[in-house]
C-alpha cells in the first residue's frame, strides 16, 4: 500500500459517506421487527386494537473520545419507534457523577445499557446480578450469533452466561504504525506484515537506531509498549496469558508471560530502542506525528488523528507481528446488555437486536468513527475500501477472547498489575521480581468475594 496519509475513514465519516450517497441510515435492519423474520407488526394492521406502547429506556455515556454520542442514540431509538408500535424507546445519558453500577443500585438503570468492555464495568455489572442472561431469548428467537465474531461472543460470556452482545468489537493493540520516511532514510524495506515476526520487528528497530534514533535529541525508534494491552498481546504471542480463562488465577508470572515481559524490558533497557515511560512528553500519536518515534504500536483509534493532523507525514499501519506462538491479538468488545430488572424483557430484547443491527452499526461508525461489532460491518465495502481499516479487519479475524476477572474486579486488577510492572519499565526492579509482585497483588484482588 502506498503512503496512506489520508487513507483513514474510521473517524468523522459523516461527510464522506453522505457525499458518496451511501445513505447509511436508510439501509436494511437486521433483527429489528417485533414480529419474527421481519414480518409486519400486527399492531399496524387495519382494525387492530392496540394497547399503549410499553416504555423502554436506553442508557450510555454522553460522549467518548471527544465525540458526542447523543445524536447517534437518538437516531437509533427514533428508528425503532418509527417501525413498530408495541414499545417506545428513549435515550438517557449517564449522569456525569453516576455510572451504571450506581444507577442499578438506585433502581434507575435503563432496560438496555451500553457498557465498557475492557476492565471492570461489564463484568462487575454481570456478577452483581444487574445484567440479564440473554441466552434463553437468543435460543427462543433463533437469533443468529454468527452475525458476530466468535471471540466477541465468548468475551461477553461470564460464568457460562451470555450477559451482553457486541455493540463494538475491535482487535485491541494490533496495529504497528510506521513512519515510511524514517524507514526510507535508514534504508529499511517495508516489512511484509503477513509474515513478519517479533524478531524481525526487533531487527528493523535496530536498523532504525543506527540511523540516529538512539534517544539523542529525543529521537527514538518506537513508543514504549508498556501499557497492559501491550503486555497482554506480548504474553499471548509468547504462549502466555495475564488472566486464566476462568478468570480466577493470575498468570502474569508464568514462564511464557515472563519471557514476554523480558522482551519488552530489553527494548527499553538493553537495546534502548524505546524510551522509558515519562521520557517523552505527550501521547504516543503526538510523538509519532512529531517524528520523535518512528513506530507506534497501538489500536485503531489514532487513525483519525493521523488523517486529520499528520499532514506531511507518510505513514502506514501494519498488522502486529507474530511471536513464537501467535500474534497474540485479543478481542475488545463493548457490549449492549439487557437489564435483569427490566419489566419488559421481551420488548427490551427487540430493542437490543435493533441496537445491534447493521444499520445501527454503520450509524455508529458514521457519527463516532468507532467500529461496529458485526461480521458484516467489518466485511462491508465501505470498510474494506480503506486500506488502513482493512488491517484491523484482518486482525479481528485472528482475535481471541479477552478474559475477565471472575469476581468483577477487572479495573482494580488492571491497576495493581500495571503498578507492579511499572517497576520494570522504570528500571527499579527485575522482570522476575516484578512479575511475582504483580501476580501476588493480582491474586489478592481476584480472590475477593464477588458481589
Amino acid at each position: 500500500m502506498a503512503s496512506v496519509r489520508g487513507s483513514v475513514r474510521g473517524v468523522r465519516r459523516r461527510d464522506v459517506l453522505r457525499s458518496a450517497g451511501t445513505g447509511v441510515l436508510a439501509g436494511s435492519v437486521t433483527g429489528l421487527a417485533v414480529g419474527c423474520g421481519g414480518a409486519a407488526d400486527p399492531a399496524t394492521q387495519p382494525g387492530a386494537v392496540t394497547a399503549p406502547p410499553v416504555e423502554l429506556r436506553v442508557q450510555s455515556r454522553q460522549a467518548g473520545s471527544g465525540v458526542s454520542e447523543v445524536e447517534y442514540w437518538e437516531k437509533v431509538v427514533g428508528r425503532f419507534n418509527e417501525r413498530q408500535r408495541r414499545a417506545r424507546a428513549t435515550f438517557e445519558a449517564f449522569p456525569p457523577d453516576k455510572g451504571p453500577v450506581v444507577l442499578a443500585v438506585s433502581g434507575t438503570l435503563g432496560d438496555i445499557v451500553r457498557l465498557g468492555g475492557f476492565g471492570g464495568q461489564f463484568p462487575e455489572m454481570a456478577v452483581k446480578g444487574f445484567l440479564k442472561d440473554t441466552a434463553p431469548l437468543i435460543q427462543r428467537d433463533r437469533y443468529d450469533l454468527k452475525q458476530f465474531h466468535p471471540a466477541s461472543i465468548e468475551t461477553l460470556k461470564l460464568r457460562g452466561k451470555q450477559f451482553g452482545l457486541p455493540h463494538v468489537s475491535h482487535p485491541g493493540f494490533s496495529g504497528h504504525y510506521v513512519n515510511l520516511d524514517a524507514l526510507a532514510q535508514a534504508g529499511v524495506p517495508e516489512p511484509n506484515d503477513a509474515t513478519w515476526t517479533l524478531t524481525q520487528l526487533e531487527d528493523l528497530a535496530r536498523r532504525l537506531a543506527t540511523s540516529g534514533r538512539t534517544g539523542n535529541d529525543n529521537k527514538w525508534v518506537m513508543w514504549a509498549p508498556t501499557q497492559l494491552q501491550h503486555v497482554i498481546v506480548a504474553a499471548r504471542a509468547y504462549g502466555g496469558e495475564v488472566i486464566s480463562k476462568d478468570g480466577k488465577r493470575s498468570l502474569i508470572a508464568e514462564p511464557a508471560s515472563v519471557e514476554a515481559l523480558q522482551w519488552i524490558a530489553d527494548l527499553l533497557h538493553r537495546h534502548r530502542l524505546a524510551p522509558p515511560p515519562g521520557t517523552l512528553q505527550g501521547s504516543a500519536v503526538n510523538n509519532f506525528m512529531q517524528g520523535n518515534v518512528a513506530i507506534a504500536w497501538w489500536n485503531m483509534f489514532i487513525m483519525g488523528t493521523l488523517a486529520q493532523q499528520a499532514q506531511g507525514v507518510r505513514w502506514k499501519v501494519l498488522l502486529a507481528p507474530k511471536g513464537p506462538k501467535e500474534r497474540g491479538i485479543f478481542m475488545t468488545t463493548d457490549p449492549a446488555a439487557q437489564h435483569a430488572g427490566s419489566a419488559q424483557p421481551d420488548q427490551a430484547f427487540e430493542l437490543l437486536k435493533h441496537v445491534l443491527s447493521k444499520e445501527s452499526n454503520f450509524a455508529w461508525f458514521d457519527m463516532t468513527g468507532n467500529p461496529g461489532g458485526r461480521v458484516d460491518f467489518w466485511t462491508d465495502k465501505r470498510v474494506t475500501d480503506d486500506p488502513a481499516t482493512t488491517v484491523f479487519g484482518r486482525a479481528i479475524a485472528e482475535s481471541q477472547p479477552l478474559h475477565h476477572v471472575d469476581n468483577g474486579t477487572g479495573d482494580e486488577h488492571n491497576r495493581v498489575v500495571t503498578q507492579e510492572l511499572n517497576a520494570i519499565w522504570s528500571g527499579k526492579a527485575g522482570v522476575r521480581d516484578a512479575a511475582d509482585a504483580a501476580r501476588r497483588a493480582a491474586q489478592e484482588v481476584m480472590d475477593r468475594p464477588s458481589g
